[in-house]
């Protein structure tokens, strides 16, 4: 006796079929999102790190850093350096706005990561670069520098 198959799939295996590739792309677009996120928060450090290079030049063209309490005035409004450019938050991803503090003998910009807006990265004249937990306020007053 002959026995005749169809030919074709039954609903379950293409159920499973499509579950499975419902997973995978899941999985996928988790990995590309972290990954532009990480991207973000490098690009930040890297826009952070360029200040110092701004901020050495203004120092030795002014012999001091000025006093600033934000990112729009003092040696972060030069354009002579730069750093009016590198301070503007059109150059940061979104969300990392940098807040920036500076007194006749130091400075210092931080700004939030992407990633976790609870941290942020700050750079300061000493050279010094860290990521730190706090995007709290300068303390007016105190020595403006990194964590």
């Amino acid at each position: 006796m002959k026995t005749h198959f169809k030919k074709g799939f039954t609903l379950v295996e293409l159920l499973v079929v499509i579950a499975v590739i419902g997973i995978l792309a899941a999985v996928l677009l988790a990995s590309i999102g972290t990954a532009k996120s990480k991207d973000n928060d490098e690009k930040v450090k890297a826009q952070l790190v360029k200040m110092i290079d701004a901020a050495k030049k203004y120092n030795e063209t002014y012999s001091a850093y000025g006093s600033a309490s934000d990112c729009m005035s003092g040696m972060f409004s030069d354009t002579g350096t730069g750093f009016s450019s590198l301070v503007a938050a059109s150059n940061f991803p979104e969300g990392s706005n940098p807040s920036c503090s500076a007194t006749n003998t130091g400075w210092a910009v931080k700004a939030a990561l992407p990633s976790n807006n609870e941290i942020s990265y700050c750079v300061d004249y000493t050279g010094k670069s860290a990521t730190t937990s706090s995007m709290a306020s300068w303390t007016a007053g105190a020595t403006i520098s990194c964590p």
